[in-house]
């Protein structure tokens, strides 16, 4: 189903199958969207147009026409589904996170659905005292923060210092692979995954701390179980 950016000028539920149908209006023509409703993260989409792939090599995968691609965007093909990191008009090549057999044939590109969530500010049992956040620790269970957006803001700061990029898909044992490629554990590592981080120095001064997450990537799946932070206390001179 279309998010909440694409505006439906009619539609329906359909008492046979519990779906919402709509449909929109533009220059181009009409267009009936269908909510998708299988219950899982398979849901977690927005628009998809179908592509055709030609070449595939690794991460590169060529495509007969990039019309309607774009960074950001999952690529899937019978079960596979991976990450769009670049997009090449001119030759018709994308990127992808993750390197998967693909076939020549007919594929899928979905449009991810923005998700944002805030936490409340984290003020560690003393909102009068003024803090030095300096690091944090996320913890996840069996799902990387790979395109994950987390940005922080603070009582004396208004603007937010962004972390694009968290970590990617793990990478395998220790030792194999470049250094910061991806986290160690192995390709399939199950149970919690633990993501440090060092915090902005512009929002590390604050009596309490605000994290807000972005999740941009469709079917993406994140389980947070558990948020550490480091400070200390430090004294407020006055002259």
């Amino acid at each position: 189903m279309v998010g909440g950016h694409n505006a439906i000028h009619a539609g329906y539920i359909n008492p046979l199958d519990g779906k919402f149908y709509g449909s929109k209006y533009n220059a181009s023509g009409t267009k009936v969207y269908i909510e998708r409703k299988t219950l899982s993260d398979f849901d977690y989409a927005d628009e998809e147009y179908p592509v055709t792939i030609t070449a595939s090599s690794g991460a590169s995968v060529t495509l007969a026409s990039t019309t309607n691609v774009a960074v950001g965007m999952t690529l899937g093909q019978s079960g596979n589904y991976a990450y769009i990191t670049a997009v090449n008009t001119g030759t018709g090549v994308v990127t992808v996170a993750d390197p998967v057999v693909w076939a020549n044939g007919a594929a899928t590109v979905y449009t991810p659905i923005n998700m944002q969530f805030t936490l409340n500010p984290i003020d560690a049992d003393d909102p009068t005292c003024v803090k030095q956040f300096s690091e944090a620790s996320i913890v996840t269970l069996a799902s990387t923060l790979a395109n994950v957006r987390i940005s922080f803001t603070n009582d004396m700061q208004a603007t937010e210092s962004l972390i694009p990029t968290i970590s990617q898909p793990p990478g395998g044992p220790y030792g194999v692979g470049a250094y910061g490629t991806g986290a160690y554990g192995g390709a399939a590592a199950p149970g919690y995954l633990r993501t440090r981080m060092l915090i902005p120095k512009t929002v590390q001064k604050a009596n309490w701390l605000s994290m807000t997450f972005t999740i941009s990537q469709a079917f993406k799946r994140v389980r947070f179980s558990a948020l550490q932070l480091v400070f200390r206390k430090i004294s407020v001179r006055q002259k």
